[in-house]
């Protein structure tokens, strides 16, 4: 049967993650690879607080994962996630095109990371600093046109 892309993120305790990430690491790619998977890429994403308690866990650290596999060995990897303990939740989606999604997301990276190391060296302002200048900058308008109303209101009532 025909091998298909999937992608999958796996949700861990994050007091486990930050003493046992590697561990964690080789326990998924150990239940992948015992289904037939072949991976193509994990990466470690955000450490964050959970909307609500997963296994009475309030914070939990992300991996996402994108591999081949054939469509039978889906339903044991699933199973084989179901009954890890170290394992709080996890969604595998089928994933169409996925090494030409992958191609253009590390393409969008490198020239994003370009472009800021280039306004860095050339003085102009990176992404992140734009967006607090105009924020600054609506903030500064916004006060000013309060203090101008305020003012006017003033001349009124000493008329």
């Amino acid at each position: 049967m025909a091998l298909r892309y999937y992608e999958g993120l796996w949700l861990f305790d994050s007091a486990l993650a930050v003493k046992e990430w590697d561990a964690l690491v080789a326990l998924v790619e150990g239940i992948l690879k015992k289904h037939g998977a072949q991976i193509m890429r994990l990466e470690k994403w955000d450490d964050r607080k959970l909307a609500y308690d997963v296994k009475k866990v309030k914070r939990g650290t992300y991996l996402l994962g994108h591999f081949q596999c054939a469509p039978a060995g889906l339903a044991g990897i699933t199973r084989d996630c179901w009954l890890t303990e170290q394992i709080l939740r996890h969604l595998i989606v089928e994933v169409k095109d996925l090494p030409k999604k992958l191609i253009e997301r590390a393409e969008l990276k490198k020239r994003r990371e370009a472009e800021a190391a280039q306004a860095a060296g050339e003085g102009f302002p990176t992404e992140g600093e734009r967006e607090r200048r105009e924020r600054r900058r609506d903030r500064e308008r916004g006060s000013r046109a309060a203090a101008a109303a305020a003012a006017a209101g003033g001349e009124e009532g000493a008329k």
